[in-house]
């Protein structure tokens, strides 16, 4: 929550520039601020209650001006009032936390689609707010693989144009403008102050009852000496294995030391050694860099540890509620999944804990998900 405050406190500060279409309106982004001379106020520092300091001067005032932010509505980044529910109820007073400390309206809109219709409902809406220049809507948020080809249209502002961005605070994602800015030019961004994010990171979960049995309870300690890496895990996880049936043949009624329920996940290991498909060049422009060695020695071995390792399983997305089965019915040691998921499992009768994606080798500087 504390992450969340903050950021919105820098972004609604400039939140009537994020859309091209409230740019054209002209004005900058101090025009509406009463008692506040950009550069010249002291910033806000941190107070007793622990929270980050937003860096912004601490007298700002919108007049109760309206910052209308358009979500994808599945994705539940927002709620209307208070609730009983942990999580919606932080969503709610966070909301209110930044209209009392800024002055201002906070309109959360929000907007169903699917992949099948993602350009003709919610991509659409965009373009239209901003070529008819109707101030509907001022910050966007959408999902990862349709937010960049709107770019190219004009229909977002380069961020790092913007006074009061400060893309070193941590709760924008590690490595954000080094891993993005082409040309000088910013235009999305990324970090825990989405709730999307947060759900999205990818994580393993350990069934502590199998952990004991097959003597590797002390896997947290194992992460926080650097040696929780891929030989570690494929070694507990053969060991794990066990033909529950007694069929003679591998399926989802054994007991597998790790599970992947879905191609996406186990497309993630990768990331988690640190490999990139995309790397910017000396020049900063983006270059294709899987065709190197330990690329292709990571392909091979996730091949080979998918194909010969009985403790291991991998499931496709139309299987994906069959594999994750297998770990809320006790049957499964390690299970790879992101953290959207945990509400998931909240009636398993065992205990679980929750674990880093593996590093490629103890000497890879730390974990990547």
């Amino acid at each position: 929550m504390k992450r969340f405050l903050a950021f919105l406190l820098a972004t609604l500060m400039i939140s009537t520039l994020i859309c091209s279409c409230a740019k054209d309106k002209g004005g900058t982004s101090g025009d509406n601020v009463s008692d506040m001379q950009s550069g010249t106020d002291p910033v806000s520092e941190e107070t007793s209650d622990g929270f980050e300091p937003d860096g912004l001067p601490q007298k700002m005032d919108f007049k109760n001006e309206k910052v209308k932010i358009f979500w994808w509505e599945e994705q539940q980044e927002y709620s209307l009032e208070s609730s009983t529910e942990l999580v919606d109820d932080a969503l709610y007073r966070r909301d209110r936390n930044v209209e009392e400390r800024l002055g201002v309206e906070i309109v959360n809109i929000g907007q169903s689609y699917g992949w099948d219709d993602r350009q003709a409902v919610y991509m659409n809406m965009i373009r239209s707010a901003v070529q008819s220049g109707d101030g509907s809507m001022d910050i966007v948020n959408g999902h990862d693989p349709i937010m960049p080809m709107l770019i190219p249209e004009g229909n977002f502002v380069n961020l790092l144009e913007l006074d009061y961005l400060d893309f070193d605070k941590p709760w924008y994602v590690d490595g954000l403008l080094e891993n993005t800015v082409i040309d000088g030019k910013m235009y999305l961004t990324k970090g825990d102050y989405t709730k999307t994010t947060i759900n999205a990171t990818n994580c393993l979960l350990m069934n502590t009852r199998l952990a004991e049995k097959y003597n590797c309870a002390d896997l947290y300690d194992v992460v926080f000496d650097g040696k929780w890496t891929i030989d570690k895990l494929e070694e507990i996880a053969s060991g794990a294995y066990d033909d529950l049936n007694g069929s003679t043949t591998v399926d989802l009624d054994d007991q597998f030391g790790f599970v992947i329920p879905s191609g996406n996940l186990g497309s993630s290991l990768p990331t988690a050694f640190e490999l990139k498909t995309i790397t910017l060049d000396e020049e900063g422009y983006p270059q294709l860099t899987w065709n190197t060695e330990k690329w292709n020695d990571v392909v091979i071995r996730m091949v080979d540890m998918l194909k010969t390792n009985d403790g291991i399983v991998c499931g496709r997305d139309t299987t994906h509620d069959a594999h994750q089965k297998v770990f809320t019915d006790g049957r499964a040691l390690l299970f790879a999944t992101n953290f959207g998921t945990l509400q998931k499992f909240g009636d398993m009768k065992d205990n679980y804990a929750v674990l880093p994606q593996p590093k490629w080798n103890e000497e890879q500087d730390g974990y990547y998900t």
